[in-house]
């Protein structure tokens, strides 16, 4: 009998949420957080990119998408023998 009371009470909190949030959103309709401003955007992306957060590390990172190829770094893989190999394919041509 304990699960009534707890939805119960649950139901009321969201709905003195949801009442909040509307109040406020009626209050001030035009109400913009500092953070979605494109100059805190661009600003934090900037700082994130100076500290290396998450930083693309991987496959991904070995591909150049200018260019439509892989960087030479990706050769880590590749054996004296295959290199030498993709090396006569390639004069051939």
């Amino acid at each position: 009998g304990d699960w009534k009371r707890c939805i119960g009470d649950n139901a009321i909190l969201m709905a003195l949420m949801f009442l909040g949030v509307s109040v406020i959103g009626f209050a001030d309709p035009q109400y913009e957080p500092k953070t979605v401003t494109n100059e805190w955007v661009d600003a934090q992306t900037e700082y994130l990119i100076k500290r290396r957060v998450q930083p693309v590390d991987g496959i991904a990172s070995w591909y150049d998408y200018e260019n439509n190829k892989f960087k030479p770094t990706w050769s880590i893989f590749t054996t004296k023998e295959t290199s030498k190999s993709v090396k006569t394919l390639s004069e051939k041509e």
